[in-house]
């Protein structure tokens, strides 16, 4: 348990003097300062427990400093009392300047805990004995790396079986390139790899074609996409190859979409995406070697 209370960082002592028949009387005149704090987790409303650490948000540290005096007050209080008073200080204006610690440090003090937020610096004066000011209510955000997730898919071009790359003549699907759509819902804007990449079975890099062309990848290949929480579509288009010629077409498209929600921490699979033959958009190009299957 941390010894919570005020530490003076600078002490200045005074020298009694008695003279004969003399009585010299210090009258000191006190007040006190009033703290109150929110904490937040990457901006929304949180208790001090369930901030991310290894204990939670334990401590509150304000440091007030007296102008002109050199002398700090630090007062440390348990963070789940969201509101505390000092004890008496002298009067004159003071820089508050306020912390929220965990409690991983030595059991005996708040100095070597680590600090999870800045509650930022107020100031405040205490004129009259006996007052009490309140400063402000000092909110504390405390920022986390959101939660994310793994989510593995395949692709099958054609209908379900068969081989996505090998060419029609030998019963494939003759697909020469792929492309991955990914979408946050409503966003209309494709998330490229740059942002979210693939990974294969092995948890290694992927070429797996997000918003742009990459080489055929058979339906056998396990994908795994690394999405923050919150809900995406995804669709997939495959492009065969022109009779002459570098260009491809695009042949092999999902009737729509697939929408699904990410919750962080929680991976899922989401099977092999089926883009059936569609030539559409390209009848020519895409039966030049019409696929089998």
């Amino acid at each position: 348990m941390k010894k919570l209370g005020s530490m003076v960082f600078a002490l200045v002592g005074l020298v009694g003097f008695a003279q004969a028949g003399c009585v010299l009387v210090v009258e000191e005149h006190e007040g006190q300062l009033g703290y109150s704090w929110d904490v937040l987790a990457n901006g929304a409303a949180a208790d001090c427990a369930s901030v991310e650490s290894s204990s939670g948000a334990a401590y509150t540290s304000f440091v007030a400093t007296l102008a002109g005096s050199g002398m700090g007050y630090d007062d440390l209080y348990n963070c789940s009392d969201a509101a505390a008073t000092t004890s008496k200080l002298p009067l004159g204006d003071y820089t508050v300047v306020a912390s929220l610690l965990d409690n991983s440090g030595s059991p005996d003090n708040g100095g070597d805990d680590t600090t999870l937020a800045q509650g930022g610096t107020a100031t405040a004066s205490l004129l009259y004995a006996d007052e009490l000011v309140v400063v402000t209510t000092f909110v504390f955000n405390v920022e986390t790396a959101p939660a994310t997730a793994e989510i593995t898919f395949g692709v099958d071009y054609g209908v379900a079986g068969g081989a996505n790359c090998t060419s029609t003549t030998a019963g494939g699907s003759g697909v020469a390139q792929t492309e991955i759509r990914l979408f946050e819902t409503g966003s209309g804007m494709c998330l490229d790899s740059g942002q979210y990449g693939c990974l294969d079975a092995a948890d290694q890099p992927s070429l797996c074609g997000l918003c742009a062309k990459e080489i055929c990848q058979e339906n056998s290949t396990a994908l795994q996409l690394v999405l923050f929480a919150g809900s995406y579509e995804i669709d997939v288009i495959g492009y065969k190859g022109a009779v002459a010629g570098n260009e491809v077409y695009s042949c092999y498209a999902m009737a729509a979409p697939l929408s699904f929600t990410v919750v962080g921490g929680t991976n899922q699979d989401l099977g092999n995406l089926i883009a059936p033959f569609d030539d559409s958009l390209h009848p020519t190009e895409c039966n030049a070697t019409k696929p089998t299957r």
